[in-house]
């Protein structure tokens, strides 16, 4: 363990089933260079529980068979400390330590990003509505970035795909966890020619608060956040909440006063965000992002 680089160190720590962001980021304030964990977990700020798992976990840890392995899946990582973290993104409070990617990671070096997300419970309208507002014509000027859920998100990113967008999905759970399951193969074709992007390890299943958790990142890696229909109770109001506190753009579709899956849209569109009628509503002025 004790050849292992800042990088694998912080890989290995990440991946360690019982941290969760804010003990990594306690580790990171007690020991900068992350040897402790290796070297003397005893000095650890740690429960008593989570240092017998720790050094269960350090014994049959094989960082190089699993990074190995990573390769083999087509995999990469990304850490908070490597030049090709996404600027945009290391800019919000709580930026993911690793990020897992599958695809063209050049797109974290491009933007502008327009975040495309919305009821899983789309309707015609909503549907019609992705189709106009990302044009064809508009394909070299912005990435669209979802969260490859059932409704909206998956039509942004079959739409965004057959327009030509390059498309950025985050997802919820592993790679090795796919969800929804039906979703599968747009994963594949996002993939190939765009970016599947996770902060939790290949063989980490879904759980319900990683959904929540992966909307800070979807706003956090666009310029504007659009979203195209929602309840008020949608997880997509909590994406636009966030885009707001991360000094992103927030604007909302209208739909009819009537309809459960216009009234979160509505209710955004009241309290200040940009009501959508046109294409050229989101536009984004193109700004620097990382470098490689």
């Amino acid at each position: 363990m004790h050849n292992l680089s800042f990088n694998e160190r912080l890989l290995a720590v990440h991946e360690f089933p019982l941290f969760q962001w804010k003990h990594v980021a306690e580790l990171m304030r007690c020991d900068p260079e992350l040897l402790l964990p290796f070297k003397q977990p005893h000095l650890l700020p740690l429960n008593n529980e989570h240092l017998i798992a720790w050094r269960q976990y350090v014994r049959e840890l094989t960082v190089q068979r699993r990074l190995s392995w990573y390769r083999e899946q087509g995999i990469g990582w990304i850490t908070y400390f490597d030049v090709r973290y996404p600027s945009s993104l290391k800019s919000i409070y709580d930026a993911p330590w690793v990020l897992y990617t599958k695809g063209n990671t050049g797109l974290l070096r491009e933007a502008p990003r327009l975040a495309v997300v919305g009821s899983r419970s789309m309707t015609s309208y909503g549907k019609k509505a992705v189709e106009a507002f990302l044009p064809e014509k508009a394909a070299g000027q912005l990435q669209v970035v979802s969260g490859l859920a059932r409704g909206v998100d998956g039509h942004a990113h079959r739409h965004a795909l057959k327009a030509g967008y390059p498309v950025i999905a985050v997802l919820g759970s592993g790679f090795g966890h796919l969800y929804p399951k039906e979703h599968l193969g747009l994963a594949k074709n996002i993939a190939a020619s765009g970016l599947l992007l996770s902060e939790y390890a290949p063989d980490r299943p879904p759980r319900k608060w990683h959904f929540p958790a992966r909307n800070r990142i979807i706003s956090g890696l666009s310029d504007k956040i659009f979203v195209v229909e929602a309840d008020v109770n949608s997880g997509s109001l909590i994406t636009a909440s966030l885009a707001l506190e991360q000094g992103r753009d927030v604007c909302a579709l209208p739909g009819p006063v009537f309809s459960k899956q216009s009234s979160g849209t509505n209710q955004l569109i009241y309290d200040g965000a940009l009501p959508v009628l046109q294409p050229e509503d989101l536009s984004i002025v193109r700004r620097p992002d990382s470098v490689s």
